[in-house]
C-alpha cells in the first residue's frame, strides 16, 4: 500500500540556457501500490513535430498550474528558453504523522499583473490522505487552470466534485475544489493538445487528462484531496 510521490521544486533544466528543461515546476507524480496514478507525460520528440515538441515541455502537460493560458516559462527554441521560471522550497517537513512541502515558483510575475504560484503537499501518514494547496496571489482578473495527468491505464470516473480512479487493484478519489469552475476530460486531443503521454522517444499515445479551470480576482487558495482505497 506503499504511496509515493515526487514532486519537482528544483531549477528548471540544465546549466544557462536549462537545456531539456521542461516548464514543470511545483508538478509532481503519484503512485499508489505499485500502479501509476499522476504521470509526467515524458518528452515525445525534439526536432520534428514543433507543436508537439512545445506541449510536451510545456507547462499544460504537466501536474500544475497555468496562468491566462501561459507557461511558467517562455520557450526559446527546441532547447532553450527566453525566461525560466525559478522555484523555491519554502518548508520541508518528515516524519512519522506527515510529509509536508511547500514550494513556489516566481514564472508569472512576469504578467502584467504579477502571479505567484505556491502549492503546499501534505501527506496524512494517518489518515493516508494528500492535501495538494494551491495558492495564487495576485490583484487582478486571471483565469487559472490545474491539469491532472493520469497514467493510460487508469479508469477515471467524475461524478459532482469527486473524480474515481481505478489501476489494477488500486483505486483513488481526488475530491475537487467546490469553487465556482469548469471541469473538462479530455483524451487524445489533437487541438488542443491534451490527454498524451510518451512512452517512449517519438511515440505518443492517447490517455486521460482532466483540467480544472477556475476565474480568479484576487489572493485564492485551490484545493485539491486526494485519498486512497
Amino acid at each position: 500500500k506503499e504511496i509515493r510521490v515526487i514532486a519537482d521544486a528544483g531549477p528548471l533544466g540544465y546549466g544557462g540556457i536549462a537545456a531539456h528543461g521542461h516548464a514543470d515546476a511545483l508538478s509532481f507524480s503519484l503512485n499508489f501500490g505499485g500502479e501509476e496514478f499522476l504521470i509526467d507525460p515524458g518528452t515525445y520528440s525534439y526536432h520534428v513535430h514543433k507543436k508537439w515538441r512545445e506541449y510536451f515541455r510545456g507547462t499544460s502537460a504537466h501536474n500544475t498550474i497555468t496562468v491566462d493560458g501561459q507557461n511558467q516559462s517562455e520557450s526559446g527554441g527546441n532547447f532553450m528558453w527566453k525566461t525560466q521560471a525559478e522555484s523555491q522550497c519554502m518548508k520541508w517537513v518528515s516524519d512519522s504523522h506527515c510529509d509536508q512541502l511547500v514550494a513556489s515558483h516566481n514564472g508569472f510575475e512576469r504578467l502584467s499583473d504579477p502571479v505567484v504560484h505556491t502549492r503546499t503537499l501534505k501527506l496524512n501518514k494517518l489518515t493516508r490522505q494528500l492535501s495538494v494547496e494551491d495558492r495564487l496571489t495576485c490583484s487582478n482578473q486571471h483565469k487559472v487552470c490545474l491539469y491532472w495527468h493520469f497514467s493510460e491505464k487508469c479508469h477515471v470516473e467524475n461524478k459532482d466534485n469527486t473524480i474515481t480512479v481505478t489501476s489494477g487493484e488500486r483505486t483513488i478519489t481526488m475530491q475537487m475544489p467546490t469553487i465556482n469552475k469548469q471541469l473538462t476530460r479530455w483524451y487524445g486531443s489533437e487541438d488542443p493538445p491534451l490527454g498524451w503521454v510518451s512512452r517512449g522517444y517519438d511515440k505518443k499515445t492517447p490517455t486521460t487528462t482532466l483540467t480544472v479551470c477556475v476565474d480568479i480576482s484576487c489572493d485564492t487558495a485551490i484545493t485539491t484531496l486526494i485519498n486512497f482505497k
